[in-house]
């Protein structure tokens, strides 16, 4: 068993949360995807698409 500390285990730490956060989102895309669901987009991509439509981009 490897043990690490400070910046090194904070680093891989974050790069592994970040990796699971990734993992995590794509199971839930194709899960809807698979069950044949229409994906909600979340309140900020919604806001985002709003206002680019507004600015008219």
């Amino acid at each position: 068993m490897i043990s690490l500390s400070g910046k090194a285990a904070a680093i891989g730490g974050r790069m592994l949360d970040g990796a699971a956060r990734a993992v995590i989102a794509l199971f839930f895309r194709q899960l809807v995807s698979a069950a044949g669901a229409v994906p909600r987009r979340s309140w900020w991509q919604a806001l985002l698409i709003r206002r680019a439509s507004r600015i008219g981009g």
